[in-house]
């Protein structure tokens, strides 16, 4: 199992995916699949958690930078979707309808999160979004 992104945080501790106080390490897998789910792992204990699984596999993701939420996409890219890593919520934050939605990143602060959306007229060509989330928050 290898991984194709890998994130490393210490923050905010993620009670609902991990009761421990080490630092965790995010990651999709399997890397040969396109039905890739995600995966939270201590870096301490070895101990790993299925966080997300999915039908059609997760495309992207980001952690917040207070380490409290996952921000995904799922292949297709028709939302973006988020999970609360302390209590387990999940919620759609967003759909794209006919366009697609893609590499989501968090702004500092963790209340906004700037996503490519592409439209089928845009001919492959993305425009960034910003969207606020303070109120799911």
């Amino acid at each position: 199992m290898m991984a194709l992104a890998v994130t490393v945080w210490a923050a905010a501790r993620p009670r609902f995916v991990m009761p421990t106080d080490e630092p965790l390490i995010a990651y999709l897998a399997p890397a040969d699949s396109t039905g890739r789910d995600l995966y939270i792992r201590g870096l301490d204990s070895g101990m790993t958690l299925r966080v997300f699984e999915s039908a059609a596999g997760i495309r992207d993701y980001t952690i917040s930078p207070d380490g409290r939420w996952v921000a995904f996409v799922e292949s297709g890219g028709y939302t973006i979707e988020a999970l609360d890593l302390t209590t387990g919520e999940h919620l759609t934050w967003v759909g794209c309808g006919a366009s697609r939605c893609d590499r989501p990143r968090w702004r500092p602060g963790s209340v906004m999160i700037a996503y490519e959306r592409i439209s089928p007229d845009d001919e492959g060509v993305g425009r960034v979004w910003l969207l606020d989330v303070s109120d799911s928050l």
